[in-house]
């Protein structure tokens, strides 16, 4: 093996297969080489052919641009109504967030209060810091 030449580490494989996937819907383009994934993998074609499960996904792909390229399916409507359901359950977690801090600052003022303290007392700005 010669010096200098990085191996691929299993990051460097999942890169190319994506890139292999992108060119299978064609999001890269109609023509695929090896020489075009060498350049946007950084590795040599030898290397990336030798590799059994990139070769499958470079064999994919070109047989994906050779029968046409079908569009991509549109996201069903039970997707935006798990995204939605989700977002609501977020909100309401917020929501009573929001809801135990008024509580909690409702308790503070009745206990400030029993205290002798006023709201307006509470909420004066703080003395300077006497720093040297």
């Amino acid at each position: 093996m010669a010096k200098g030449v990085p191996k691929m580490t299993q990051a460097d494989i999942d890169y190319a297969k994506k890139e292999l996937q992108a060119w299978a819907t064609g999001e890269r383009g109609r023509k695929l080489t090896w020489a075009l994934i060498a350049k946007a993998t950084g590795f040599e074609r030898q290397s990336l052919w030798s590799r059994e499960d990139i070769y499958k996904e470079y064999t994919k792909a070109k047989e994906a641009l050779a029968t046409g390229i079908k569009p991509p399916r549109p996201k069903s409507d039970d997707f935006f109504k798990d995204k939605f359901a989700a977002q609501e359950k977020e909100l309401d977690q917020y929501r009573k967030l929001e809801q135990d801090w008024f509580e909690r600052w409702v308790r503070i003022a009745f206990h400030a209060r029993a205290k002798g303290l006023s709201i307006e007392d509470l909420d004066k700005d703080l003395p300077p810091v006497a720093r040297k």
